[in-house]
C-alpha cells in the first residue's frame, strides 16, 4: 500500500466516524442528548472532538422543603413528572405545572376507582386533565405520610409520582406497600422503583 493510499484510507475512516457520531442521540426521563463532532485532518493525523449536551435528571431530595413545584412534560415518546419524588414539610403546598403534553395529577384513591396509596386520613386530589401549557394545580398536604399519584392519560406508560410529607415512618404507609395486581404493568414497575427510592430517602 502506498503512502498516498494509506493517507486516503485514514481520511475516509475519520470522516465516517464523524458522521456516525453526529447522528447519535439518546433520550429518556425527559433528557435530551445531542452529539456533534468536528474533524480536523493534518496529514495522517485525525482529531475528533465530541460535545454532548444533556438535561440533567433531578436528584432525589435529601430533606423536606417548604414547598415544591413538579413539572408535567411530554417529549417524543417520553412523558413524566419532574421531579417524580417531592419531599415537603407538613402543611406545604405542592404545585404541578403543565410544561408540555396533556396531563393530570391524580391521587391513588378509591374515590377515583383506584387502589388507595395515600395515608388513610389524607384528602385525595384530582386536577382533571390539564390541556394547556402553563396551567397549574395546587394541593396542600396537611397529613404526614407518603402519597402515590398518577397521570390519568399516561398511567399505562408509567407516569407516576410520589410526595413525601414530613418525616413519616415507612411502616404502615399504603404508598410503600407492594403495587396492586390490578394496576397496569408499567405502573407496577414504576411503583416498585419509587418505593425503593422513597425508603432510601427515609432511611437517610
Amino acid at each position: 500500500m502506498t503512502d498516498l493510499t494509506r493517507r486516503r484510507l485514514v481520511q475516509l475512516t475519520g470522516a465516517g466516524l464523524a458522521l456516525s457520531l453526529a447522528g447519535c442521540t439518546s433520550g429518556g426521563n425527559g433528557n435530551d442528548e445531542t452529539t456533534t463532532s468536528t474533524t480536523t485532518q493534518s496529514g495522517e493525523e485525525t482529531t475528533t472532538e465530541k460535545t454532548t449536551t444533556s438535561e440533567p435528571t433531578p436528584k432525589d431530595p435529601t430533606e423536606p422543603q417548604s414547598s415544591a413545584t413538579v413539572e408535567m412534560w411530554t417529549k417524543g415518546d417520553s412523558t413524566g413528572f419532574r421531579p417524580d419524588i417531592a419531599w415537603v414539610e407538613q402543611g406545604a403546598i405542592v404545585t404541578w405545572k403543565q410544561v408540555s403534553g396533556v396531563h393530570s395529577t391524580t391521587a391513588y384513591h378509591l374515590e377515583y376507582d383506584q387502589p388507595t396509596r395515600i395515608p388513610d386520613e389524607a384528602e385525595p386530589w384530582d386536577s382533571e386533565v390539564l390541556v394547556d401549557e402553563g396551567m397549574e394545580f395546587e394541593h396542600t398536604f396537611d397529613v404526614e405520610g407518603v402519597y402515590d399519584y398518577f397521570c390519568t392519560p399516561h398511567e399505562k406508560v408509567g407516569m407516576l409520582g410520589t410526595v413525601i410529607v414530613g418525616n413519616p415512618s415507612p411502616e404502615g404507609q399504603p404508598a410503600l406497600e407492594p403495587p396492586q395486581d390490578m394496576l397496569p404493568e408499567a405502573a407496577i414497575e414504576k411503583i416498585q422503583e419509587l418505593n425503593k427510592r422513597t425508603k432510601a430517602i427515609l432511611d437517610g
